[in-house]
């Protein structure tokens, strides 16, 4: 039942009906935090209106909303995949408000700052979230990019020249389709 509900409001944000969807992450938000599988459902349903309220530019209640899900987080739960999925998030969310309100505003440089921290915080954490957090920061000359530690094992420095060759090839292939040879 309950995992269905929000599989329902993942279908209603990739529909792009955020009202319906935020609407539906918001009630699964009320259950209680046990048991676990609980803890689990309601983490998973603040990504999911994370990644809402950023599609629909709602970078303000994102910002809050991430803040509200990282005072009840236990450490484990901040360094999850999810955690580090809805921290990742929360850091876009911030960057987009700061660019939103320009350089002049107020809240600029705190913006930045705060977007900073959480995506500073997910790139030390190998995974996917790690590698978009950099790519992120990499391609966001307000932030100045990111702090890239040596890997720490074979399989982290593997990882990362896997990621790093598939996007070469990637990229070589947009190359050629713009030159328009096969």
């Amino acid at each position: 039942g309950l995992y269905a509900r929000m599989w329902e409001g993942r279908v209603y944000k990739d529909l792009g009906d955020s009202a319906k969807a935020l609407d539906i992450f918001k009630e699964m938000l009320t259950i209680p935090d046990t048991p676990e599988a609980f803890r689990t459902l309601r983490t998973q349903s603040t990504l999911l209106m994370l990644e809402t309220l950023n599609q629909a530019k709602g970078y303000s209640a994102a910002i809050a909303q991430a803040k509200e899900w990282e005072a009840a987080a236990r450490a484990d739960e901040k360094s999850s995949p999810d955690g580090l999925a809805i921290q990742y998030q929360a850091g876009l969310a911030a960057l987009e408000r700061a660019r939103a309100a320009g350089p002049e505003a107020d809240g600029y440089a705190s913006g930045i700052a705060e977007a900073k921290k959480y995506l500073d915080f997910v790139s030390r954490f190998p995974g996917a979230a790690q590698r978009k957090a950099r790519d992120l920061a990499a391609a966001s000359p307000e932030l100045g990019g990111v702090k890239v530690e040596p890997p720490r094992s074979y399989a982290e420095a593997r990882d990362r020249g896997d990621y790093a060759w598939g996007t070469m090839v990637v990229l070589l292939g947009r190359i050629g389709q713009a030159q328009g040879s096969p």
